[in-house]
């Protein structure tokens, strides 16, 4: 998810990260038709006055309302009925992010008890810690190129710190690699904080455009990050996948277009509006893209056509390809 506000650490965990967090989950929520309708009503609403493209989502609500009317959703459980409604939703809109997630009590929930909330958070806790938060592997290769990977962009207050300290082990080599293979997105502020080490002065790389055409904010990287930074004319190389998405795809996106870093890969999945969650119950949460992402360079993004490696190659030779080629380059510079 290319989340623009982080709202809690749970909620990012559960909704922006690939966690899979079974061991924490309870019986399935069984809907019956009073309360499927309920929720419905509640997921065409948000979709109508909030979808970016009020086109689109007018057209949206009304083939799901007909397919509604015809039992296309009369399902028991609402975890069958978000995967229903959230097949159709992506294959109405072609935007990848309009989804219904079904997250079984919720950690907002007030009625959890200390020990179930403490049991649950734990079991995320240690799912993240196996990854590191996000950031498994950072090295140094052969010839003195860098290599980090950056598996989900969990929010700076999470995994920032982390970043950081990554970024200042790597200050001393000559070429860097950031691996984005296995990025499905997340936190839209650690996108930015993860572009700020790669600029000498602060850039602005994109704008978030609404349904008013009068609210407009713009994406600047920062002026300061904590550890060392990479802005210099060192290369930079970012490795992408037909998984990497959202969050991720900002991060190459903008690398490219601003000419500090070469892509290397396969093409993204092609994910670029940003948006909010919204609770529609039952354990059920909608997420909506309510703007559209812009580069002040390219004037346009990466939806539904993904960020082109500068380097077509295989996911799996993406590293490979990347560190030859920052070899050849250095020893260019060299001669």
């Amino acid at each position: 998810m290319y989340c623009r506000s982080t709202r809690t650490f749970v909620v990012i965990a559960l909704a922006c990260a690939p966690l899979s967090v079974a061991s924490a989950q309870p019986a399935k929520t069984v809907l019956d038709a009073r309360t499927r309708q309920s929720v419905l009503d509640s997921v065409v609403k948000i979709i109508a006055n909030i979808y970016i493209f009020p086109t689109v989502a007018d057209s949206v609500v009304r083939t799901i309302r007909a397919r509604a009317a015809h039992g296309a959703y009369d399902v028991a459980t609402a975890e069958k009925f978000a995967a229903l409604l959230t097949t159709d939703l992506r294959a109405l809109s072609a935007d990848r992010h309009l989804a219904l997630h079904y997250e079984p009590k919720s950690f907002r929930e007030t009625k959890l008890d200390s020990a179930e909330r403490a049991r649950r958070l734990s079991d995320i806790i240690r799912e993240l810690d196996a990854t590191n938060w996000g950031l498994p592997e950072v090295r140094v290769m052969e010839h003195n190129v860098g290599y980090l990977a950056l598996t989900s962009t969990l929010s700076p207050a999470r995994a920032g710190d982390l970043f950081a300290n990554a970024m200042t082990f790597l200050a001393r080599t000559d070429a860097l690699i950031l691996d984005l293979r296995a990025n499905t997105g997340g936190d839209a502020e650690m996108a930015t904080l993860v572009l700020s080490y790669f600029f000498d002065e602060p850039v602005k790389f994109a704008e978030a455009r609404f349904r008013d055409p009068a609210r407009v904010t713009q994406s600047w990287t920062y002026a300061f990050v904590p550890g060392k930074s990479y802005r210099s004319k060192r290369p930079v190389y970012v490795l992408m996948s037909d998984s990497t998405f959202s969050a991720a795809e900002a991060i190459a996106y903008a690398l490219q277009a601003n000419g500090r870093a070469t892509i290397v890969g396969v093409r993204t999945r092609g994910g670029a509006n940003s948006g909010d969650f919204y609770s529609v119950g039952s354990d059920l949460e909608l997420f909506v893209p309510n703007a559209r992402v812009v580069s002040p360079i390219t004037k346009t993004n990466w939806e539904g056509v993904g960020v082109r490696p500068d380097i077509p190659t295989s996911a799996d030779d993406a590293l490979r390809v990347a560190h030859d080629s920052a070899v050849a380059r250095l020893r260019s510079a060299r001669k």
